[in-house]
């Protein structure tokens, strides 16, 4: 429609605000496309991309860290208050795996595989 009318002409037409057609130009001009991709699908995290370095830095510095001590090291360094849960999913995403799950009742592993490799790891 942009190429034989003009933007008034357009949300007239449509029905449509000009300052929305105008964006659809603008996004369909920038990506090719008319529907803007979000960079993350679903819901957004708890955590940021800068407590899950955090979390990475304890878990290499200290191997053997249980999840609570990871729990309570993230509250007192940011004051976020998250389930074991949150930061082992946080973990797996990040490709840590406990090497022998019943050995080590809740441990992390410094064990980084990819995510085709990834084991069930319970709290």
């Amino acid at each position: 429609m942009s190429a034989h009318m003009s933007v008034p002409d357009i949300a007239a037409a449509t029905n449509i605000s000009e300052r929305t057609i105008y964006r659809i130009i603008r996004t369909w001009r920038t990506t090719g496309d008319h529907v803007q991709i979000p960079l993350q699908l679903g819901r957004p995290r708890i955590l940021t991309s800068f407590d899950v370095a955090y979390l990475e830095g304890l878990v290499a510095r200290t191997p053997d860290i249980y999840l609570f001590e990871l729990q309570e090291c993230l509250y007192e360094a940011t004051g976020l208050d998250v389930a074991k849960t949150t930061i082992r999913d946080a973990l797996l995403r990040m490709g840590y795996v406990r090497v022998h799950p019943r050995k080590t009742n809740g441990l992390v592993s410094n064990v980084k595989l990819d995510n085709t490799h990834l084991e069930d790891w319970s709290s």
